[in-house]
């Protein structure tokens, strides 16, 4: 609701204690990924999505298997013979639907920014369905279908409506989230020692996990990080503050915060404040060590750069 939101901005966010920070965000992607479900292959004309299927039926079997178990052992044996076969089946119908592979956007798909266009058609009803990858948040907020890109970037412009610095983190493998600046502020300092105490540092969100500030998650899949980069564009407000400029007539709305191309001026800005316009972040999300992160790089890091920089420039700037 509007006070939900409200709670958002960072003029009454900041005076919060971290604690009360990270409960604010976490309640703000509980409610985000509830309206914003992860789209695997849902149809659009009868709302049936395979691979839903496919896990109710394996719950569903994992659940019979446990019922048997519990009558005999001869019982449970042959029930785990008959599952692996339904599974097996359940597979074979997977793949004779859903994804059909990429086409290009159409007009309309277009207007979203969208690069490419998904196709699916329907294991039950056989209709097709388009996914078009739209890279234009007013776009997927209007059709509330996206996966960690879509939704990484829709975060990242809410929160920088709300006035917060915010950088979008690319996982080269497959992944791409959102990290927040916090500032922790020591109330018992007077204004000059407050100013140089005070803390700040980078949390890690992901939309599509409802995660805050738990960078390790990724790692708790098995997945052994090799390249994450970070990415940063400053505010336009934090600018003119920076410039002092009390124009009456620069009215800075939510519009004027996008993300832009930093400005020679920006990058100024960002080096005085220490932050980074680009940051190699992957210790932040890994608990092994700088040696065995290298020996995973196999690619050079120009090449990695080159890479993130297009993907980087086609969903944000």
């Amino acid at each position: 609701g509007r006070n939900n939101t409200k709670m958002l901005y960072v003029d009454t966010f900041s005076v919060r204690t971290e604690q009360e920070q990270l409960e604010i965000l976490q309640h703000f992607l509980n409610w985000f990924r509830s309206k914003f479900p992860y789209y695997y292959d849902k149809c659009g004309t009868c709302g049936a999505s395979a691979k839903e299927d496919y896990e109710s039926t394996t719950t569903n079997n994992n659940d019979a298997a446990k019922e048997e178990e519990e009558e005999t052992k001869q019982v449970h044996l042959s029930h785990d013979n008959n599952d692996d076969n339904n599974n097996n089946n359940n597979n074979d119908d997977d793949d004779k639907g859903t994804f059909m592979g990429y086409i290009y956007p159409n007009k309309a798909e277009q207007q979203g920014k969208a690069s490419r266009t998904e196709l699916y058609q329907c294991h039950k009803c056989h209709s097709y369905t388009r996914f078009p990858r739209y890279n234009s948040a007013s776009h997927v907020i209007t059709h509330e279908r996206g996966r960690c890109g879509e939704y990484s970037m829709l975060l990242y412009r809410l929160l920088r409506c709300c006035g917060h610095d915010v950088r979008w983190i690319v996982d080269w493998a497959d992944h791409v989230w959102v990290e927040i600046l916090l500032h922790d502020d020591d109330d018992d300092c007077d204004n000059g020692e407050k100013e140089e105490k005070r803390k700040r540092r980078w949390v890690h969100l992901d939309p599509c996990e409802a995660a805050v500030d738990n960078p390790l998650l990724y790692e708790s899949w098995g997945k052994k990080q090799t390249y994450i980069v970070a990415f940063y564009a400053p505010l336009r407000t934090n600018i003119m503050k920076r410039d002092n400029d009390n124009n009456d007539d620069d009215d800075v709305s939510a519009k004027d915060q996008s993300t832009v191309v930093p400005t020679e001026k920006e990058d100024e800005y960002c080096s005085s404040t220490l932050i980074p316009l680009i940051e190699d972040v992957t210790h932040t999300y890994t608990s092994d060590s700088t040696v065995e992160v290298n020996k995973r790089r196999t690619d050079c890091d120009e090449e990695v750069m080159q890479s993130t920089m297009v993907q980087v420039q086609s969903e944000l700037w």
